[in-house]
C-alpha cells in the first residue's frame, strides 16, 4: 500500500508537494482539478497508515536511531504517534478494511479480542457506520465487558440488549435521564454523541 499510495501522490523525492498551500495554474481543467482532489483525499485517508507503517519499519530495522530521526523530522516527540503505531500493528495491511477510515480502526483497536474487533469493523463497513458510531459501540463493549455477569450468546441483538441494560443499571440517574431523552429524540435511530 505504501509504495502505491506514494506513487499515486506523484511523490518523486521532492518536497514541493509538502508546502503548506496549493497554487494551481488557471489553465487546469475541471477534470485535472477533480483528479487532484481525489488524490488529496486518498492521501489524507491513508496518511496515518503510511506514517505508522514507516515508524514500525524504522523501529524494526534501525531501532533507536530511527526513533531519534523521526523525532527530528516531525520536530516533536514521536510518542504522539503511539496510537497510530499501535493501530498499525493491531491491523497489519491484510486486516485493514479499505471501506473504513483509519479512525474506525483506531477506535476498534481498544477491543482486545481479535474476533470481536473484526466483527465490529465488518459490521461498520457493511452498515456505513461513522467513526462516532463505532466509538459508541466500543464504549458499550468495554463498559459491558467490565460489568459482572455479562452473558454473551449467539444472538447479537440479545447480547446488545443485555449490554445496554447492564450499562443502564450502573449508570447514575443524570446519565439515565440524558440517555432516555437522546433515545426519544432519535426515534430509534442513531444517537449522536
Amino acid at each position: 500500500m505504501n509504495a502505491v499510495a506514494l506513487r499515486e501522490m506523484d511523490v518523486d523525492g521532492g518536497d514541493e508537494w509538502l508546502l503548506p498551500g496549493l497554487s494551481l495554474p488557471r489553465t487546469e481543467t475541471f477534470e485535472d482539478w477533480r483528479e487532484l482532489g481525489r488524490r488529496l483525499c486518498l492521501g489524507a485517508r491513508h496518511i496515518n497508515w503510511l506514517i505508522g507503517d514507516w515508524l514500525i519499519d524504522g523501529a524494526e530495522r534501525f531501532g533507536e536511531q530511527a526513533r531519534d530521526e523521526a523525532q527530528a523530522i516531525f520536530r516533536s516527540d514521536v510518542a504522539r504517534f503511539d496510537p497510530i503505531v499501535k493501530t498499525c500493528r493491531r491491523f497489519p495491511e491484510p486486516k485493514r478494511h479499505e471501506g473504513l477510515t483509519f479512525g474506525h480502526h483506531l477506535a476498534v483497536a481498544a477491543i482486545e479480542d481479535d474476533a470481536e474487533a473484526e466483527k465490529v469493523l465488518h459490521e461498520a463497513e457493511a452498515t456505513g457506520a461513522t467513526v462516532a458510531m463505532v466509538k459508541a459501540i466500543v464504549r458499550v463493549h468495554s463498559t459491558a465487558a467490565s460489568l459482572p455477569g455479562v452473558v454473551e450468546d449467539d444472538d447479537p441483538v440479545d447480547t446488545a440488549y443485555r449490554r445496554i441494560v447492564q450499562a443502564w443499571n450502573v449508570a447514575p440517574r443524570a446519565s439515565r435521564e440524558l440517555f432516555a431523552e437522546s433515545m426519544a429524540e432519535s426515534h430509534l435511530g442513531v444517537i449522536d454523541l
